[in-house]
């Protein structure tokens, strides 16, 4: 079975409806994070929440997904927030 495309959840480029299978909300989370955060780069939480905020409607709420995800990193503040790579340390 081949997978789904994860745009089939975004209307314009904004995420409309939260997907209710986990693995279509892990496409989503990956997509979303993929264009939001470039690999190695540290973005403050204001940055992050400001770009979430053009995209889905709850910015708070998939940043933490995001993060229980694994998909992002943050610092134990929350100051900061990277995608986490094996082999890159995020730069400031």
């Amino acid at each position: 079975m081949e997978p789904k495309d994860p745009e089939r959840f975004l209307e314009n480029g904004f995420l409309s409806r939260w997907p209710r299978r986990h693995a279509d909300r892990a496409e989503v989370l990956a997509l979303l994070v993929g264009r939001l955060v470039a690999p190695g780069v540290r973005v403050t939480q204001r940055e992050f929440t400001d770009q979430l905020r053009l995209t889905v409607w709850d910015p708070t709420g998939v940043r933490r997904a995001l993060v229980d995800g694994g998909f992002l990193a943050r610092e134990r503040d929350g100051s900061a927030y990277w995608r986490p790579e094996a082999d890159a340390e995020p730069s400031a």
